[in-house]
């Protein structure tokens, strides 16, 4: 169980190796930008944590509050695209992760 919370602005980051490769607002005003420190420190944790893939999407939140809130986040397989990340970006960012799959693939 857990607590509704109200967005006011969501935003989608595509993550390859580690680093935003595109940042983009799917909900809400794009003017009411989330605290990018967190979505960088939520991608070292992760790293750390061992637990990052090669590409993935993680979106945030600015809540009513001010406070940056995790959304959710996604493996780099089956996530299409939005609006704004370039053909290219995004070619590199399904490769990378399919590429990363078929490498650990069991025969």
């Amino acid at each position: 169980f857990c607590e509704v919370v109200p967005f006011i602005s969501e935003f989608r980051f595509y993550v390859v190796e580690s680093r935003v490769i595109c940042r983009e607002n799917y909900d809400g005003n794009p003017h009411d930008m989330v605290d990018e420190s967190i979505v960088e420190d939520a991608i070292a944790k992760l790293d750390a944590a061992g637990q990052s893939l090669a590409a993935y999407p993680i979106d945030f939140g600015l809540l009513r509050t001010g406070e940056t809130a995790l959304v959710e986040m996604n493996d780099g397989f089956s996530v299409g695209p939005y609006r704004e990340i370039s053909a290219e970006d995004y070619t590199v960012f399904t490769v990378t992760r399919w590429t990363e799959l078929l490498a650990t693939r069991v025969a």
